[in-house]
């Protein structure tokens, strides 16, 4: 869970976080809610985009994100190599909150599927394999 825990890098003017969610099979996964809205998903697939990027080009950056893993869970700092990344060991994953994972792309605003596109085809470009899901409201049984 890496959720607000920021990462300081040259390369930007402000800390970013790597993930929201780190998996033991590498997934980087990104998430926000729905009702946030076109500006909001277009930020989540930048957000997913600029990570991944930084965490391929910047040793510096994987340095002190393996600080912040080894804060969160002394296991999971190998999960980001100091030296040597290989992108396809990773899966960057933009899930969205409040939407079924069925009707989640036809669903998107116009300027949140150009963003998604795009940040597909650079993070695959990159070597990443990229997915998108959605996780609908559960409805709570009340006995």
């Amino acid at each position: 869970m890496l959720d607000k825990q920021l990462v300081k890098t040259n390369r930007t003017t402000s800390p970013i976080e790597l993930c929201d969610l780190l998996t033991p099979a590498k997934q980087l996964v990104h998430v926000k809610h729905r009702k946030g809205g076109s500006a909001g998903l277009s930020h989540l697939f930048a957000q997913g985009g600029v990570a991944a990027e930084i965490m391929l080009g910047d040793k510096e950056f994987r340095k002190k994100a393996r600080t912040v893993l080894r804060r969160v869970n002394p296991a999971a700092h190998d999960l980001v190599p100091l030296n040597t990344i290989r992108s396809a060991d990773y899966e960057i994953v933009f899930l969205i909150l409040g939407e079924d994972s069925a009707t989640l792309k036809q669903n998107l605003p116009f300027f949140s599927r150009v963003n998604l596109t795009k940040a597909f085809e650079n993070l695959t470009r990159r070597g990443f394999r990229v997915s998108i899901a959605g996780a609908a409201k559960s409805q709570r049984l009340i006995p």
